[in-house]
């Protein structure tokens, strides 16, 4: 069976007049043809780790900032407990909220070690603050202590209030008291940075986990850095699964209408070849037959919107 994940749709944290928001009306009508299945994950990066018969606990994260350290070899050289993802990001404030604008690109490298000398405290070692690490796949941050927090990729919630998305659990205090000091000292180090107001730590994991990488059992299509890290069995089969991202298909005419057409497309030529797929999105998966569209005796369910159709963030 193909398997195909939306990576950088979520639904809205907040009640919102449902005529404001953008649908997907061909998708959603043929998902409505099939079958919703009961378990739902919090993101892809869980769903995918589930089919390759290696679940994670749904209500941690996926240590996206570890492996993609082990990836890099820093994890040997530093006493770093904790590793995240740092990415850089473009906050808007509105009247009662703040609002991620957009995700923005690495850090440069200069920038990285200015952090450091300024924030961090310490060339050697990682200081109570965190330490920055410029990789050829993300910047990312260590942490001398373990942290108990449960975050969210910020790919999937530009345009989104920030609010409902902050870094919760024990440890989400510290964290998010680090993410305003970087945020100060971000808005005063140069004018440029007008565009780069924020880093938002992500993917957060202990040491441990680098030295664990899940192997995925076949390849996977589609560009991320966290799959490009792990390792792939030995004569893994081709990719059975795809990763779809509405922001490839970004443009002036907007990217919902033309993303719509190009997945529907996809998906019914890959019910033409193999018979079968499954569609996860916003949490929730739903598995597709190609007979689906024959079975005229089956209980009608009714379409519902994609971002209603799975877990709130």
């Amino acid at each position: 069976m193909w398997h195909f994940l939306i990576t950088d749709l979520a639904a809205p944290a907040s009640a919102l007049r449902a005529e404001t928001l953008p649908r997907l009306p061909l998708l959603e009508a043929r998902l409505a043809r099939g079958r919703r299945l009961p378990a739902r994950t919090p993101t892809w990066r869980h769903r995918l780790l589930a089919l390759a018969g290696q679940p994670a606990a749904t209500e941690c994260d996926i240590p996206v900032g570890a492996h993609l350290a082990a990836a890099a070899g820093l994890v040997g050289p530093t006493d770093a407990a904790s590793w995240a993802v740092a990415t850089p990001v473009r906050l808007v404030a509105g009247l009662d909220h703040v609002q991620l604008g957009a995700v923005q690109p690495s850090l440069p490298a200069a920038w990285v070690e200015a952090y450091n000398a300024a924030l961090a405290g310490a060339t050697v070692g990682v200081a109570e603050g965190g330490q920055l690490h410029a990789s050829a796949a993300a910047c990312l941050w260590s942490f001398a202590e373990p942290l108990l927090v449960k975050t969210y990729d910020p790919v999937p919630l530009v345009g989104h209030d920030i609010g409902p998305c902050l870094p919760v659990g024990p440890d989400a205090a510290r964290l998010q008291r680090w993410m305003t000091e970087a945020q100060m000292w971000l808005h005063g180090f140069d004018a440029a940075t007008e565009r780069t107001n924020g880093l938002w730590p992500w993917g957060v994991g202990g040491t441990v986990a680098a030295s664990a990488l899940p192997v995925l059992p076949w390849r996977v299509a589609g560009a991320d850095v966290w799959i490009n890290a792990l390792p792939v069995a030995a004569g893994a089969p081709p990719a059975r699964i795809t990763l779809w991202q509405l922001a490839e298909y970004a443009g002036a005419a907007g990217a919902f209408a033309v993303a719509d057409a190009a997945w529907l497309s996809q998906l019914e030529a890959t019910l033409v070849e193999h018979g079968r797929a499954t569609v996860w999105l916003a949490g929730a998966a739903h598995e597709l037959a190609l007979t689906d569209r024959w079975r005229v005796w089956r209980r009608w369910r009714s379409v519902t919107p994609w971002w209603a159709s799975g877990a709130t963030l």
